[in-house]
């Protein structure tokens, strides 16, 4: 009955094709298990305490104003203390994922003005996947339209396999592989196509622009690494075809209002990690676009390596995130 309502509005309502607007960030916190002084001298012992990074955290969280939050890297131990304080800055709804005990995992949480609600959840190894659904509108500060129902949006908090080496890519590889065969479920149960789903990918992918996998995701497949090698020198097997995913920091809208505004500080992501180098990431499929990318922090946009985890910052990660706009 529902699909049926849907596609009646899709009818009646044309206008409703401008869809909705909502603010998706994404932050790998530095999880206090993989903490090692040794790793990061230049960092006072006692800022790398919970109790004083924990201030830093909701300082940064605070700035965001994200309807949606992705986080990585969360300590199963102190996830009360997370909750707590996230809920002060207006996020008392939190999902962490299943780890089946591993210390460490990922977590979705979502403001409470957002007019969505969770209607299925599924932990991956290293994903937890949000299917979010409509509520009655009403109030909206996130969104622009007050349609409703919408289609479901699919938000996957992702961490993937560690490490630049071949077997490392070929674990990623398998990661995503089985978080796309769990998604296609999702859409199978809600009666939704692959090209026609609201995807959103936002996380540490621990890979770097150059890695074949962001090359085949930005062009709509997904292939194994060493595949995507021996492409290169003649024709192979054919690779999985998914949707397009679109880097929201290299979408189109973005670099023409990085132009036009003669700046281009939106466009101009050059690290998320504290070595120097880009490798998380927010990526969503087709059927979203992309308004604005989002730099919280001014460090994300040079080259130089940064000492962070530092006395002003609590993670070796800088958040990241967007303004997209999910068709209804």
């Amino acid at each position: 009955m529902e699909l049926v309502l849907r596609a009646i509005l899709s009818v009646l309502l044309p206008w409703q094709a401008v869809g909705y607007t909502l603010r998706v960030c994404s932050w790998n916190l530095l999880a206090q298990e993989y903490i090692r002084p040794a790793k990061y001298p230049w960092c006072p012992p006692t800022a790398l305490d919970w109790e004083s990074r924990k201030a830093g955290i909701e300082a940064q969280i605070s700035k965001l104003d994200a309807g949606v939050l992705c986080l990585q890297e969360v300590d199963v131990r102190l996830w009360s203390d997370l909750c707590e304080l996230l809920e002060r800055n207006g996020y008392s709804r939190g999902i962490l994922q299943d780890t089946k005990n591993h210390p460490v995992a990922t977590a979705v949480f979502l403001h409470d003005k957002l007019p969505m609600e969770v209607h299925r959840v599924e932990s991956r190894s290293r994903a937890l996947i949000v299917c979010l659904d409509s509520t009655t509108a009403g109030g909206m500060d996130f969104l622009s339209s007050t349609a409703n129902p919408v289609k479901p949006i699919y938000v996957c908090s992702l961490h993937l396999e560690a490490g630049m080496s071949s077997d490392h890519a070929e674990k990623r590889f398998s990661q995503l592989k089985s978080l796309w065969r769990r998604l296609k479920n999702q859409m199978r149960i809600d009666g939704v196509t692959e090209d026609d789903a609201s995807v959103i990918l936002a996380g540490d992918f621990n890979m770097r622009k150059s890695d074949p996998m962001y090359t085949t995701l930005q062009s709509g497949s997904l292939e194994a690494p060493k595949e995507a090698q021996k492409r290169k020198k003649g024709p192979t097997k054919v690779p999985k075809k998914i949707p397009k995913f679109v880097d929201v920091f290299r979408s189109s809208a973005v670099l023409m209002n990085a132009k036009e505004d003669d700046d281009g500080l939106s466009a101009r992501l050059l690290k998320t990690h504290f070595c120097g180098e880009i490798i998380d990431f927010v990526m969503v499929s087709d059927a979203i676009g992309v308004q604005n990318s989002l730099i919280p922090n001014p460090w994300a946009a040079t080259t130089r390596r940064q000492m962070i985890p530092c006395n002003s910052f609590p993670s070796d990660h800088l958040p990241i995130g967007a303004d997209v706009t999910v068709s209804l």
